[in-house]
């Protein structure tokens, strides 16, 4: 899928209200994306996690750095199954990796150094639009 005028794809996403409310919390949300879309590096994303940092709302490809997985595959708890036991970071329950919330880096974990791939997000009337990437990862 491709935006226009060669602009990198936008897709529009909805939180509901348990989601937003943990997402103004700070807490990651999994959001699914309408269409998979398809990273720099080859690998898919069919969701997104999304939460409120420092005031403005992040989002990551729900994909784990170390090998192609949802963060939260094996989660128990559906909302922010992808929230560490900390409260503070994601994790990759396949892995054990933790990335910071803040810019997705990995400090603990088989891709310690490594960082989630951030999707810019605008937070437009209580609906989401994300921007998917358009070219290769930045690392």
């Amino acid at each position: 899928m491709s935006g226009v005028d060669g602009a990198p794809p936008r897709q529009r996403v909805s939180l509901t209200e348990a989601q937003r409310d943990a997402a103004d919390r700070g807490l990651f949300v999994r959001v699914d994306l309408p269409a998979p879309a398809r990273l720099g590096d080859g690998t898919r994303a069919a969701s997104l996690l999304v939460a409120r940092v420092g005031g403005a709302m992040r989002a990551f490809a729900n994909v784990c750095r170390h090998q192609a997985v949802p963060l939260d595959a094996r989660a128990e708890e559906e909302l922010t199954g992808a929230m560490a036991d900390d409260g503070r970071h994601l994790v990759c329950l396949s892995h054990g990796a933790l990335y910071r919330p803040d810019d997705g880096m990995c400090v603990s974990g088989p891709c310690l150094g490594e960082r989630l791939v951030a999707i810019p997000i605008d937070d437009r009337d209580g609906a989401l639009e994300v921007t998917l990437p358009a070219g290769p990862l930045v690392k």
